[in-house]
């Protein structure tokens, strides 16, 4: 190629189907497969070679274009011909399973070693991961289970893990943080789940590829919550190392997946992230380091799903997402260099977009793209015209209910890519079959039997886990069944009864409360319901009749009404919506009519659409074109028709209800036959305007009059109500803003003799209005005011009294009596005396009552005479008190009880508080109950009254000491513990302590003895003190066994019962005999050290055996030398040269991973650092712990903060 041409992928020479719709190679690749071919090619000679003397036919199966063959396999005198490219594929969907609960996730690969394609499945409701067993033909078998301890599975995939040529399971759990695989015995027969990590913080996707350039497939992860993108080392047998972070950055992990992005032959990393709405890629070193995250995108609004193909023809991976807050499935250029353009939008129409993935699905060599989208519940695919432009969206299915995964394979062995997908709310796994040239396969007729067939149904009859299919025939008056052999292939006709005259439409329910599904008829002809008892094999009893007063009956549905638990019955008939109540054992009451204002009723259904959790009802009615609903109390009583729509030119034969905008709320659908309409209405689920009713007047003697109303109103749409009055169709007078139902009109200010019309309205717009008959009004009463109040003192020298005047709006005579004494004829507005009228100290009341001496001017109705009996008014009299009583306080003790509570009452702080005038008082405090928290000390106040407001109340404040003498309850456990390494062992309160309590709380625990050695090994009697806030203890004894710990032989140290330093005794080698004249013999391990300043021993590559560690000063380096356990040392093998005057080693376990790892001192660079070691003596690059050392020459290891790890001197 030309300057700037990019080298072609990588990619195995093997064509892994046989048809002329699918091409694996690019035209690089392909140009020079060919070549070696052609006249003049390296390998011409081999297409014309008679090998052993017989000449060479064309291969139709090696993936070769040879002979006369006229394209690969194909062609020619020997090979079948060639498949034209598929135009426009088409798919034809297939349901493997709908036992996935929940089903996110969806794979294929061959499973079984049988050569074709089974499918997996993760579904997060029901925690599985699940295969299916392909035949061959796109056939799938029953729900084979792996797992079941996925919490939450959200992404499956499959790869030889183990080396054993089958392909095992991968699985990812979203609550469990879990990444595992199950290994397959190359049958399909799985082994149990092995974990890899529990520390994928809400895992979302799993992947599988070589990361590390050593043949084995390693594990991808991505988690949501800890925004992780990781990988987990496969030594080749699946076994796999611990997490290694690529990194944290990805704000709500979702997808991750591999190739090679920059052409460097490894495999890089990208991540999808939902919450940063970020596409990004990781480099590669190809030993699995991972360089910084290199973001492609941020305009991914809710990234979900990520993937890689070369979709642009020019032989470097593209990158394609789908996010699901923007509904966009789109593409990023890849230069070959992992440098990515703009974001390219595909579509913006997948709805809710989950998940993406590419392959050629039309033959003609690029690759197309593929979507899945879950607010639409639509699979799709765009055409590639091979230079990444897509045409537009062409829709596979909107039947995979909340689509979460999307995949494409060749399932039916035909050679074209067929495409598989996940629905979680559906619970299904199917497939979409791809005749290559966009046609779907032809009707498959279950039967045609049913005589007039007006109605079918499917359901699961006979318990054998699949979907059997109802009809109901209104020309042979039959309800039968077809029993499905769970490949969709469907039995003869069985028929449940030909009773059914004018059989309408039929249903299945358990209508009996025995787990099986009954089923229900509708017959025209007869005006009948009935029901066949179903004995859970598909065996029906005879026919059960739940009413035969459904006149020309055309639609009949079951669900619970009334709220008991069982399934009643619904009926649509000619001019009728009624419901049957069930009684839980399949007997049905009488007919209840729910409404007759439908005209030609045709279908009947029932969902909760209020949101009040009960099933209301709707209709749909031919002959006057209504949509209906009709509100459901919960106990099976419905309320007034509420008509939806009325259709102009409609004809309405079927209603259903669903949530079809995602608000949660359940909308209407109607087909309508003459205006050949689907139409919805959306559902706001906010109720009706609620109408006030059951008014009430109430007529006051004294001219009020009270309106008052019911309202009934759950959702609590009204805020207020307004109230007008009209008199003669003139507005008299309002009343606004009122927030209660109900209005006060004052007296006077309607006039008697007028009636007025009033209108009340809710604050959301509904009204009720009515009559005020002006004939029940009254005039004003008299008003009696009583003024001048004298009050007697507490001795009783003073006379109390008080003034009264009666005053009215006419002018009459009255008699005013209080107690026995009475003024005769009073005229209104004159003011008499009351006096000697006696007071006590806590007020006595005393009472004005009236009556009418002479009507004077006033024109007074009977009952206006009548009702002056009722005017009438009173006042207190008090014993004058000018000042409180006189409160004392004294100080008191309490002591907490076994609950920490304390308690006083009045009395115990009252000192003997007195009062001038009253003899008996009353007491309050402040504060009277207390908690341990309030110790040591309270002041409360006193309060003390006499009865008399007038005067107010004394106070004082009184101290309440507090005191817990209780003891705390020492509780002890015995202990076991044993000796370390040293021969010491510690324990502390805490171990001992086996629930000690207080009631006001464990303050301490202190211990007798805590440290132990080897002289203590035994049983030994310690002392636990249990301590509380007011220093109240109390002890027990606990026993600790002490054990003795065996002699750690490599420790350095003389422990336990070793003779020597590490040796002798009953667990150690035995020491070497001090020789009396110890001789020496050189052996030089290298002369590669330039100027060696240090070395050190022990076993580097774990086989046991001593190993060589060396520092050298003028070539920075730290190196090692591998002893094969007989003195005889391998090559230098070099950790690092990057120790800048190395100067000393040492080697100890600093991660606790169990191997012995390296520590270094250089003073070049006055730099401490260590390095990693596998276990084998692969060592990590430098990992520096501080360049803070001035000319570091010494460095060691050892737990210094008793942590248990080692920290560095």
């Amino acid at each position: 190629g030309g300057t700037g041409d990019l080298p072609d992928m990588f990619q195995n020479y093997m064509d892994y189907s046989d048809d002329g719709c699918m091409n694996l190679f690019t035209q690089g690749q392909t140009a020079r497969m060919r070549a070696l071919f052609e006249p003049g090619g390296a390998r011409a000679s081999l297409l014309n070679s008679t090998a052993c003397g017989t000449p060479v036919t064309p291969t139709c199966n090696d993936g070769i274009q040879n002979g006369d063959e006229t394209g690969v396999d194909c062609g020619g005198s020997h090979c079948p011909p060639c498949a034209v490219p598929c135009a426009d594929p088409g798919f034809t969907s297939n349901t493997i399973t709908t036992s996935a609960d929940g089903a996110w996730s969806v794979y294929a690969m061959d499973l079984d070693g049988d050569g074709d394609a089974d499918v997996l499945s993760a579904s997060y409701s029901d925690d599985k991961i699940a295969w299916y067993e392909n035949d061959g033909s796109g056939n799938f078998g029953a729900q084979q289970v792996i797992t079941t301890s996925a919490n939450s599975a959200r992404s499956v995939y499959a790869m030889d893990l183990d080396g054993d040529g089958d392909a095992d399971v991968l699985s990812a759990s979203f609550n469990d943080y879990k990444i595992a695989w199950y290994e397959n015995d190359g049958s399909g027969n799985f082994g149990a789940q092995q974990v890899i990590t529990t520390s994928a913080e809400g895992a979302w996707s799993v992947y599988a590829m070589d990361l590390d350039g050593d043949g084995d497939a390693d594990v991808l992860s991505a988690s949501s919550w800890d925004d992780k993108i990781a990988w987990y080392e496969n030594d080749g047998s699946g076994n796999f190392g611990a997490q290694q972070v690529i990194t944290t950055s990805a704000d709500g992990a979702w997808s991750v997946y591999a190739m090679d992005l920059d052409g460097d032959g490894d495999a890089d990393v990208l991540s999808a992230s939902s919450v940063d709405d970020k596409i990004a890629w990781y480099e590669n070193d190809g030993s699995g380091n991972f360089g910084a995250q290199q973001v492609i995108t941020t305009s991914a609004n809710g990234a979900r799903s990520v993937y890689a193909m070369d979709l642009d023809g020019d032989g470097d991976a593209d990158v394609l997402s789908a996010s699901s807050v923007d509904d966009n499935i789109a593409w990023y250029e890849n230069d070959g260099s992992g440098n990515f353009g703009a974001q390219q939008v595909i579509t913006t129409s997948a709805d809710g977009a989950r998940s993406v993935y590419a392959m050629d699905l039309d033959g003609d060599g690029d690759a197309d793209v593929l979507s899945a989208s879950s607010y639409d519940d639509k699979i799709a695919w765009y055409e590639n015209d091979g230079s990444g432009n897509f045409g537009a969206q062409q829709v596979i299915t909107t039947s995979a209910n909340s689509a979460r995964s999307v995949y494409a394979m060749d399932l039916d062995g035909d050679g074209d890519a067929d495409v598989l997908s996940a629905s979680s709310t559906d619970d299904k796994i199917a497939w979409y079959e791809n005749d290559g040239s966009g046609n779907f396969g032809a009707q498959q007729v279950i039967t045609t039997s049913a005589d007039g067939a007006g109605s079918v149904y499917a359901m699961d009859l006979d318990g054998d886990g699949d979907a059997d299919v109802l009809s109901a025939s209104s020309l042979d008056d039959k309800i039968a069944w077809y029993e499905n052999d769970g490949s969709g292939n469907f039995g003869a006709q069985q028929v449940i009864t030909t009773s059914a005259d004018g059989a309408s439409s039929v249903y299945a329910m358990d209508l009996d409360g025995d787990g099986d599904a009954d089923v229900l008829s509708a017959s025209s002809l007869d005006d009948k319901i009935a029901w066949y008892e179903n004995d859970g094999s598909g065996n029906f009893g005879a026919q059960q009749v739940i009413t035969t007063s459904a006149n020309g009956i055309r639609s009949v549905y079951a669900m619970d009404l009334d709220g008991d638990g069982d399934v009643d019955v619904l009926s649509a008939s000619d001019n009728k919506i009624a419901w049957y109540e069930n009684d839980g054992s399949g007997n049905f009451g009488a007919q209840q009519v729910i409404t007759t204002s439908v005209e030609g009723a045709r279908s009947v259904y029932a969902m909760d659409l209020d949101g009040d959790g009960d099933a209301d009802v709707l209709s749909a009615s031919s002959l006057d074109n209504k949509i209906a609903w009709y509100e459901n109390d919960g106990s099976g009583n419905f309320g007034a028709q509420q008509v939806i729509t009325i259709l102009s030119y409609g004809a309405a034969r079927s209603v259903y209800a669903m949530d079809l905008d995602g608000d949660g709320d359940a909308d209407v659908l109607s087909a309508s036959l003459n205006d050949d309409k689907i139409a919805w209405y959306e559902n706001d689920c906010v109720a009706p305007c609620p109408t006030p009713e059951n008014i009430t007047i109430t007529y006051d003697c004294g001219g009020e009059v009270v309106l008052h109303w019911d309202i009934t109103d759950p959702d609590t749409l009204v805020q207020s109500y307004s109230v007008t009055m009209d008199t003669n169709g003139q507005e008299f007078t309002s009343y606004t803003g009122l927030t209660t139902s109900e209005l006060t009109i004052p007296a006077g200010t309607l006039q008697p003799g007028t009636d007025y019309e009033y209108t009340i309205t809710s604050s959301c717009g509904a009204n009720t209005t009515g009559v005020i008959d002006g004939t029940e009004i009254r005039d004003p009463l008299p008003e009696i005011i009583i003024s001048n109040v004298v009050q007697p003192d507490c001795q009783g020298n003073d006379a109390g009294g008080f003034d009264v005047t009666l005053t009215d709006d006419c002018g009459a005579f009255y008699n005013i009596s209080v107690g026995a004494t009475t003024f005769f004829n009073v005229p209104a507005g004159a003011t008499v005396t009351f006096i000697d009228l006696e007071g006590t100290p806590t007020g006595m009341t005393h009472q004005v009552n009236i009556a009418l001496a002479d009507a004077g001017p006033c024109d007074l109705s009977v009952e206006e005479v009548a009702c002056l009996n009722a005017v009438t008014a009173s006042e207190l009299i008090y014993t004058a008190d000018t000042s409180p009583p006189d409160a004392l306080c004294a100080n008191t003790t309490v002591f907490f009880d076994a609950s920490g509570q304390a308690s006083i009452n009045p009395q115990d702080v009252d000192g003997g508080s007195t009062d001038d005038c009253a003899t008996v008082l009353n007491y309050a405090l402040d504060q009277s109950q207390f908690t341990c928290s309030d110790a040591p000390e309270v002041m409360v106040q006193l309060e003390v009254g006499d009865g008399n407001p007038a005067t107010g109340s004394g106070t004082c404040m009184a101290a309440v000491t507090l005191i817990d003498d209780l003891l705390p309850s020492a509780v002890c456990q015995d202990l076991s513990i044993d000796l370390d390494g040293s021969g010491m062992a510690s324990v502390s309160p805490q171990d001992v302590d086996g629930g000690s309590t207080d009631n006001c709380g464990v303050a301490g625990l202190t211990l007798d003895i805590t440290q132990f050695s080897s002289a203590d090994i035994g049983q030994n009697q310690v002392i636990l003190t249990a301590e509380d806030a007011a220093g109240n203890l109390n002890s027990c004894l606990a026993t600790v066994t002490v054990n003795g710990a065996p002699p750690n032989c490599s420790d350095g140290i003389q422990n336990g019962d070793e003779t020597g330093v590490d040796c002798g005794g009953s667990n150690c080698p035995p020491c070497a005999v001090p020789c009396a004249d110890p001789g020496f013999t050189s052996n030089t391990i290298t002369t590669s050290a330039d100027v060696a300043k240090s070395v050190y021993a022990m076993d580097l590559d774990g086989d046991g055996d001593a190993d060589v560690l060396s520092t050298s000063l003028d070539d920075d380096k730290i190196a090692w030398y591998e002893n094969d356990g007989s003195g005889n040392f391998g090559a230098q093998q070099v950790i690092t040269t990057s120790a800048d005057g190395a100067w000393s080693v040492y080697a100890m376990d600093l991660d606790g991973d169990g191997d012995a790892d390296l520590l270094s001192a250089s003073y070049g660079d006055n730099k401490i650092a260590w390095y990693e070691n596998d276990g084998s003596g692969n060592f990590g690059a430098q990992q520096v712990i501080t360049t803070s050392v001035d000319v570091a020459r010494s460095v060691y290891a050892m737990d210094l903060d008793g942590d248990g790890d080692a920290d560095v001197l």
